[in-house]
């Protein structure tokens, strides 16, 4: 019996929104389970310090500076991560922004700039990481979803459209890219505790934190640590058969909602 091998031994992975804190985590992740990184960051964010990080692993890494919704930019940066590793085995697709407003208040710019970023941006990554992986015939590519993919929530309509879209192209090019040996799936995260969410999250000294997490079945919001597991599964040939799908992880936020009813009965 062949058992699953969740390392990533040898291997080169390109991580995107790479110093937010599901970014920062899956670096160090795969840095942990044997991959070189390729780092990519909008210029000003703290991509040296993670790429010291990785290095003191043992580990190669390098920090690219780019703006994912800039087509030249991010061909640029793939063209350095071949030039400087030989190939991208493994990309983590993860670059992503929002922003909470009533639907009827979310203006073009807001709309447009979200789109941009994290559908637009998504797709210009995976396309250009994904010609040279069909060069080698071989790779695995992650996208980051959300739970608005799947259900609405309030206040987020840009986003959830721009995640929506991000998890029907992760379906497509599952599709298209098989014959070529390359995986493509997403993950789909619930609330979680990052920078990204701090703000909103420990609004009130924390109570919203506390509220939110008390409508989850597993009682508590998530940490990025919650959420690599799963992306260094879909990484590795540990998930060789899966393709096209999309792993919700959200403590089962989406799994239904909570009565306090103990069953009924017919009298």
């Amino acid at each position: 019996m062949m058992f699953p091998d969740f390392t990533l031994t040898n291997q080169v992975a390109m991580v995107t929104g790479a110093t937010g804190g599901i970014g920062h985590a899956a670096s160090l992740t795969f840095a942990h389970a044997g991959a070189d990184l390729a780092l990519l960051d909008l210029e000003g964010t703290p991509l040296k310090n993670l790429v010291e990080k990785i290095k003191a692993m043992g580990r190669q890494a390098i920090g690219l500076a780019a703006d994912v919704t800039k087509k030249e930019q991010v061909e640029r940066a793939v063209e350095q991560v071949v030039k400087r590793f030989g190939r991208i085995d493994v990309l983590f697709n993860n670059a992503g922004i929002g922003a909470r407003q009533p639907f009827v208040e979310v203006t073009e710019e807001t709309w447009d700039r979200i789109i941009a970023v994290n559908l637009k941006g998504a797709f210009l990554v995976a396309q250009s990481v994904a010609r040279k992986m069909v060069e080698k015939r071989k790779g695995v590519i992650v996208n980051t979803a959300s739970i608005v993919s799947f259900v609405g929530r309030n206040n987020v309509s840009a986003y959830g459209a721009s995640k929506a879209g991000v998890g029907i192209m992760t379906k497509i090019m599952a599709m298209e890219l098989a014959s070529y040996g390359i995986r493509v799936n997403s993950i789909a995260p619930g609330m979680i505790h990052t920078p990204f969410t701090a703000t909103f999250l420990e609004a009130d000294n924390g109570l919203r934190m506390k509220s939110i997490g008390s409508t989850i079945p597993l009682k508590r919001v998530g940490e990025p640590e919650d959420i690599v597991g799963a992306i260094l599964f879909l990484a590795s040939s540990a998930s060789a058969y899966i393709t096209g799908a999309t792993i919700l992880i959200d403590g089962g936020w989406t799994a239904g909602v909570e009565t306090k009813d103990e069953g009924w009965t017919i009298s």
